[in-house]
């Protein structure tokens, strides 16, 4: 095993010695031959979509990552930012065998922080990914750490590192905040203002309470003048502009902060529809997802349900908003817009876009919906599955409870009657619950 794993590393080891203390101390159960075969068919790329679960079942039964996978675990890593989220910190944690291959390795070793990590010496890619870790577990330290290199940083990489400060935000990042609105670059006194506006106590979460309060008495009449001179001076408004572009730059601005006193506003589904008439839809967006207040959420989905066809499915903030969401309100939205055609039958689509990438469980709504649709289309002649729907069966079948998606299925016989084209990808469907279905029940041997 030892000689497999050197060769796919495709590195020159100093000596053979080495190798032993590497494979020392399993720090896990061993998986049974089935699950390892479970593996096998996913690295093949026959059941791709099934490793994420895998991954899950392997941390419930504090199994051990097979050995045997683990130059393929480590490409993967370096080849998917998706995979690498749920996948390293187990090679992570299970240590010495992964990280022992990694360090042979340059394009591997890059994926492990290290604990003797020298910032001062290191370069932006490798500060990003050490920063944002060390941003959740020592957040304080993170900051002074930031704080020693801010001024050497170009304008894009400050910007990068401060938009992690979300994480763990506090008061006692103010301070630090309060210095960047100051910044020479725009960009980054934007991100320091929306920042602050998320910390009470400041001069600047002050300054956009005090706007929206001016904007409140207006709205949605907002030809009144001057309300937007009560903002905080990031706004960088240029004396060759027109007032109205001054006034409707500020009032983006605002609703993409959707300070308290907006987000308090009694009516959300109102505000949207008047901001929607104003074309500032985006921007209000854009705030919703900022704040991720639910009842501002629940907006958009009955705004979008209400308006399918509106060209708000296809704004990139309302990506920001869906994310923003727990499981069950996501699940909720999809729900809804599942059985509104024009809100997903795009690949363009904001919507289809979040279906197809996040890594959520389907709830059995959401799942009923798709089957609905593809049931009723099935029955017509002339009807053909477009290249999206297979992606959202596929889809389907990795993030559904397995006994649920198949009591939905058994109760449309039209499923079953399917031909063609359609039953191709249904027989897909299924193949990936069996396939599921089976990798569970082999990790009850664990």
């Amino acid at each position: 095993a030892a000689e497999q794993l050197l060769r796919k590393a495709g590195a020159q080891f100093p000596d053979a010695e080495a190798t032993p203390e590497v494979f020392s101390g399993a720090c896990g159960k061993s998986l049974p031959d089935a699950a390892r075969r479970d593996l096998e068919l996913i690295f093949s790329g026959i059941y791709r979509g099934a490793l994420p679960e895998f991954v899950r079942l392997l941390e419930q039964h504090t199994a051990e990552w097979p050995p045997e996978f683990l130059p393929d675990a480590l490409d993967l890593c370096v080849q998917h930012k998706d995979v690498r989220s749920f996948l390293l910190p187990v090679l992570d944690i299970q240590g010495s065998r992964a990280q022992w291959l990694a360090s042979r390795q340059p394009v591997w070793k890059a994926l492990f922080v290290d604990a003797e990590f020298n910032w001062s010496e290191s370069g932006f890619r490798e500060r990003l990914p050490f920063f944002a870790k060390m941003r959740k577990e020592k957040p304080r330290q993170a900051l002074e750490l930031l704080s020693s290199t801010w001024s050497g940083e170009a304008a894009e990489h400050r910007a990068a590192f401060l938009e992690l400060l979300q994480v763990q935000l506090a008061a006692s990042d103010v301070p630090f905040l309060e210095q960047a609105v100051t910044d020479r670059s725009r960009e980054i006194r934007w991100i320091a203002c929306r920042l602050l506006s998320l910390l009470p106590d400041n001069k600047v979460h002050q300054a956009f309470g005090q706007a929206a309060v001016a904007c409140l008495r207006v709205w949605p009449d907002i030809q009144p003048e001057n309300w937007w001179q009560a903002l905080p001076p990031f706004m960088d408004t240029s004396k060759t502009l027109q007032e109205d572009a001054l006034r409707e730059r500020a009032l983006s601005r605002l609703l993409a902060i959707l300070p308290e006193a907006l987000a308090a506003h009694p009516s959300p589904a109102t505000f949207l529809e008047e901001a929607s008439n104003l074309q500032l839809a985006g921007a209000l967006l854009e705030g919703i997802a900022w704040r991720a207040d639910r009842r501002w959420q629940q907006a958009v989905i009955h705004f979008l349900e209400k308006y399918p066809d509106h060209d708000l499915r296809r704004d990139p903030a309302l990506s920001k908003v869906l994310m923003s969401m727990t499981d069950a309100d996501w699940n909720q939205a999809m729900a809804v817009f599942i059985q509104h055609p024009p809100l997903w039958n795009s690949p363009q689509n904001s919507i289809t876009a979040l279906l197809l990438q996040e890594q959520r469980p389907w709830g059995r709504a959401l799942v009923a919906g798709l089957l609905y649709h593809i049931a009723s289309k099935a029955q017509k002649p002339l009807a053909f599955p477009t290249p999206l729907l297979p992606q959202l069966l596929e889809r389907a079948a990795y993030q559904c409870d397995v006994r649920e998606a198949r009591e939905i299925a058994n109760a449309l016989p039209e499923l079953s009657q399917a031909a063609g084209s359609w039953k191709q990808h249904l027989e897909r469907f299924h193949s990936v619950l069996r396939f599921r279905a089976a990798m569970q029940f082999h990790f009850r041997n664990v």
